[in-house]
């Protein structure tokens, strides 16, 4: 922004100015990412953040992740708003830390459940309501704690080279769906970690192969 002049006796402002590639969001405000179709891919580099002013007392800010495409997350980020999923795949390879994640389905938009995957770490609290976490095939998202619902479905690869699983830091509460793809290669006698966490408190209803 362009600097205010000083009154009578006063000096002038300083200009604003632009450094990296944060996107702040100022309260009340929210950042909507979309992969419309099927196919389309949006990827957010590893220097891209998003942050907004809830440090400073305020807050109500939200991301939304939308479409039947994937966005993917590469970046870190101390963000601390509501991150909504919805019909999307969201895959974060990065670090998203303390932002309550939403993961839901929109029928009005889509069949398509939103899906949370990908490898990398989200230090809040995960809710899994109409949607899907599946972390990645033969790798692990971490999770500060976690809430499944039914009917949320909590989806994990076997294959030849071992199991995705979840590690959850703090709590995780579990309800709904646990979905398992086992590859005709995997070890069927093995013994696998498919969710770890500090306190497991519910089971999943259903179980399917």
């Amino acid at each position: 922004g362009t600097h205010g002049t000083g009154g009578p006796g006063g000096s002038d402002g300083t200009d604003g100015s632009v450094s990296g590639n944060s996107i702040f969001l100022r309260s009340g405000s929210s950042l909507t990412f979309i992969a419309n179709d099927a196919g389309d891919l949006l990827t957010l580099g590893d220097q891209v953040a998003f942050t907004d002013d809830t440090p400073f007392g305020a807050g109500g800010t939200s991301v939304f992740v939308k479409g039947n495409g994937t966005v993917v997350y590469n970046g870190t980020t101390d963000y601390q708003g509501t991150v909504k999923i919805t019909n999307a795949n969201f895959r974060v390879n990065g670090e998203i830390d303390q932002a309550f994640v939403l993961v839901d389905r929109n029928i009005g938009f889509s069949a398509q459940k939103g899906t949370l995957s990908g490898t990398g770490t989200l230090t809040g609290n995960v809710f899994v309501n109409a949607g899907t976490l599946a972390p990645d095939a033969g790798g692990m998202l971490t999770l500060g704690s976690l809430n499944v619902a039914d009917p949320g479905t909590v989806h994990i690869e076997i294959d030849s080279g071992g199991t995705s699983s979840v590690a959850v830091v703090g709590p995780a509460s579990l309800a709904g769906t646990l979905e398992i793809h086992l590859d005709p290669a995997a070890n069927k006698a093995g013994s696998y970690i498919l969710l770890s966490s500090s306190g497991i408190t519910g089971t999943f209803a259903t179980a399917a192969l």
